[in-house]
């Protein structure tokens, strides 16, 4: 296929996924508790599921009904309002969690209280949970690191998480949207290979570069936040904000 076509391809696409969304969001919420290679896995399959699926005629059956992407949008528009509000509605019992704690002394600190039943081995953050037990720490410092602490700790399972990241890919309707109509712009009539089997290479290479970028992201995320325990908190409840607003957007976008 055409190499220029190509690279005009993956620069585009490269900017595309660098601009924050419903997907950094989401990313940087899983990277919070130690699950971001299942999510970026799980959306990467859902990105290269529709770029197959595009290739193999889905662009023609679409145009035939167009009420497919209705559902789409709005089944993915309640399904981020739904992450969305999950993840509000957990950092706020995680502060009503840590808040008892603000009367208590260090010895009693909830880093010596048994493993949830959701927690999953990689070991527990007893350094972060150290900084609450040294002698003249402040308290509202150790709320904070228990507060994460028990983010990371109490988290989903692997395949939970990674289901998770292939709705997310699957629902979204700004996925589809590039696939059928930005894509295929990128395919050459004077090249050998056929349309379909340019698609598909596109697809690749979009999904590569989306493994890369969200993986980058994900543990970041995770490795810096982690040591930023107030940091952590806006940044998840920001996450939370975003995916609400955007999949009320995208609802009402529909219905309007």
């Amino acid at each position: 296929m055409d190499v220029m076509l190509l690279f005009a391809f993956w620069g585009l696409t490269t900017l595309l996924i660098c601009t924050p969304g419903a997907d950094w969001a989401y990313l940087i919420t899983a990277g919070l508790r130690g699950r971001g290679v299942q999510a970026v896995l799980g959306m990467v399959v859902g990105h290269f599921a529709i770029a197959l699926a595009v290739a193999l005629g889905l662009a023609a059956l679409v145009a035939e009904h167009a009420w497919m992407l209705t559902v789409i949008s709005v089944a993915g528009g309640l399904y981020l309002l739904w992450l969305g509000t999950s993840a509000l509605q957990s950092l706020l019992k995680e502060r009503r969690t840590a808040a008892p704690a603000a009367g208590s002394s260090a010895a009693e600190a909830p880093v010596a209280s048994p493993m949830p039943l959701g927690y999953e081995g990689g070991g527990s953050l007893d350094a972060v949970g150290s900084a609450c037990m040294m002698p003249g720490g402040h308290v509202g410092e150790c709320d904070s690191a228990v507060a994460v602490k028990q983010r990371v700790r109490v988290r989903p399972s692997k395949r939970a998480v990674a289901l998770q990241g292939l709705s997310v890919s699957l629902l979204n309707p700004k996925v589809y949207l590039m696939f059928l109509a930005l894509v295929p712009q990128f395919v050459s009539d004077a090249a050998p290979m056929s349309d379909a089997a340019q698609l598909i290479v596109l697809g690749m290479v979009h999904v590569l570069t989306c493994g890369l970028i969200y993986l980058a992201v994900s543990l970041g995320a995770g490795a810096i936040l982690i040591a930023r325990p107030r940091a952590a908190t806006v940044v998840t409840a920001a996450s939370g904000i975003l995916m609400s607003v955007l999949g009320a957007v995208v609802i009402v976008d529909v219905i309007v």
